[in-house]
């Protein structure tokens, strides 16, 4: 490939993911959350139980910023804390409510819905090339 398809390549992608960033944040606040409030509760919801350093570890985010939107999560009855019982872990494990998981089911339709629109166009045949040609581009460069 030479440069200037390089180039397109990369602009096309950059373009498309900054354009599904931009929805996917409109989306989230029509159901009253922010985008990293949005992913936070999807994460919990596939992984109950976590602390909120472990949290904090899979999005790169500082444990204060963490601590903040885990304090609005739950002042919203969104999440609980619950001690860990007969240990001495002092950190407390994190688990949605079920307004909680409500708003989960909310946003999963809302972004599945997204996912759809943006594939609409393409056959099934055309998106598992993309697929391919995708990952082909995602492999760790040696």
């Amino acid at each position: 490939m030479d440069q200037t398809d390089a180039r397109k390549l990369n602009q096309l992608m950059r373009s498309i993911l900054t354009a599904e960033q931009q929805v996917y944040d409109q989306r989230a606040r029509q159901a009253d959350m922010t985008l990293p409030q949005a992913r936070t509760l999807g994460y919990i919801a596939r992984h109950p139980g976590l602390n909120q350093r472990e949290i904090a570890d899979h999005f790169h985010r500082r444990g204060a910023s963490m601590s903040n939107m885990l304090k609005l999560l739950e002042r919203d009855g969104l999440i609980e804390k619950h001690a860990q019982q007969g240990t001495q872990d002092r950190s407390k494990r994190i688990f949605l409510t079920p307004a909680g998981k409500s708003k989960v089911s909310i946003l999963q339709s809302i972004f599945d819905n997204l996912e759809n629109q943006l594939t609409q166009n393409l056959t099934a045949t055309e998106s598992t090339q993309l697929i391919t040609l995708l990952q082909k581009i995602n492999r760790p460069q040696n």
